[in-house]
């Protein structure tokens, strides 16, 4: 049985199985409800706004990108105090799911503590970095060669 796997733009996951001479197709949406989260990390108004994975190195963080991106500066804004909570916690890298796109940006929290802007616009203190500092993974662009196994 050969199964392949890949991304749909809206962020969910599709995976495909082929089965003799009838192929089968299932379907299954990623949800941040349904992660098995290590550490929910909240804001100062108790707003959980991002989840530790069970590998003990990556905070992962979901939004939409239209509504949560900043504009000016173009940058990705994280709460200061959640950035602090996590690499307190030994947690290593940020990665911003935008689930409207399923585009995945990836930074070190270190640096978006040490590059990222201080900003305050209403929903307390952030830490914005810019968008060409992320790492971005578009699963909607997956490499022209495709290994089978």
């Amino acid at each position: 049985m050969k199964s392949i796997a890949r991304r749909g733009l809206a962020g969910g996951r599709e995976q495909q199985q082929a089965r003799g001479n009838g192929t089968e197709r299932a379907t299954a949406v990623f949800s941040p409800a349904r992660a098995r989260p290590r550490k929910t990390f909240r804001t100062a108004a108790g707003t959980p706004v991002a989840y530790g994975q069970p590998d003990g190195k990556t905070v992962r963080k979901f939004i939409r990108g239209s509504k949560h991106f900043l504009r000016q500066p173009p940058a990705i804004a994280t709460d200061f105090a959640v950035l602090l909570e996590a690499q307190a916690a030994g947690f290593e890298v940020l990665e911003v799911v935008d689930t409207e796109t399923g585009v995945v940006y990836t930074a070190a929290i270190e640096r978006v503590l040490a590059e990222g802007i201080a900003i305050s616009r209403g929903f307390g203190e952030q830490r914005a970095l810019r968008l060409e500092r992320w790492a971005r993974r578009d699963p909607r662009q997956l490499g022209l060669f495709v290994a089978e196994g």
